[in-house]
């Protein structure tokens, strides 16, 4: 437990196990958003197990301190979170990509691991996936492909990160646990992007990174690659999404 030795109580990003130290980066006294809200069912479930409180309570601080605090956009969240402070920082940059995927995710599953009876924890899911079609739903050109992009300082950018594909299973998730039927026409329309990632590429692998086309232009794809790293989340969010639906994609 020292990664929760800070002022604010938001945990620290480093852990030493076998000294049991833990401290920020040397360059940065934050965490990332994803870091601090991707630990909670394990310590949880730690709690359930072991019969101590200590674990659970620790991570539900976190979550119900994010859940008080400024800076969100429709329910988005910044990326950065000081654990001094216990602000967020870096204001105004949004995404669902890298350093705050797992906050999205987490939420709904804790409000299921938890028998659905944490109401703050669904009210920030729900209002997060507004903010997503508020704010970073596009469609692409030619083949209009839905995609989750970015909002930087209120500018916005067609980059979507491999990453964004835990999103169609997490929809379809909610859909499969109550929430609104249009969430899983939503991870219907991104698991196809999330393919096309795949197929409009000549390796047949998606990069860490896309960039979609929102213009029409000759002889262009949907799919520009900028940087080329996989990172192999798309088949667990692909099973998910054919456990909730009616019937799987045809890939």
């Amino acid at each position: 437990m020292p990664a929760f030795n800070t002022p604010s109580k938001i945990p620290f990003s480093d852990v030493n196990i076998g000294r049991g130290t833990a401290h920020p980066p040397r360059w940065t006294s934050d965490s990332t958003v994803a870091e601090v809200t991707s630990i909670q069912l394990e310590f949880r479930e730690l709690s359930r197990l072991t019969g101590e409180e200590k674990f659970q309570n620790a991570v539900d601080g976190v979550m119900q301190h994010i859940h008080t605090l400024p800076g969100k956009n429709d329910g988005l969240v910044p990326m950065f979170i000081n654990t001094n402070s216990g602000q967020f920082t870096h204001l105004g940059v949004y995404t669902l990509g890298a350093r705050a995927d797992s906050y999205y995710e987490y939420l709904l599953k804790q409000w299921i691991q938890g028998g659905k009876k944490e109401n703050e924890l669904l009210e920030d899911y729900v209002k997060g996936i507004e903010g997503v079609k508020m704010h970073l739903l596009r469609k692409s050109q030619p083949r209009r492909l839905t995609f989750v992009g970015e909002l930087a300082h209120g500018r916005f950018s067609a980059k979507m990160d491999h990453l964004v594909c835990f999103l169609p299973g997490a929809l379809a998730l909610g859909a499969h646990n109550g929430l609104p039927s249009d969430h899983l026409d939503l991870a219907m329309e991104l698991a196809e992007t999330c393919h096309q990632m795949y197929t409009q590429v000549e390796t047949g692998l998606s990069p860490e990174i896309v960039h979609f086309n929102m213009h029409a232009q000759k002889d262009r794809k949907d799919v520009e690659i900028k940087v080329s790293c996989l990172v192999s989340s798309l088949m667990e969010k692909l099973h998910e999404l054919c456990q909730f639906s009616i019937g799987c994609l045809s890939f």
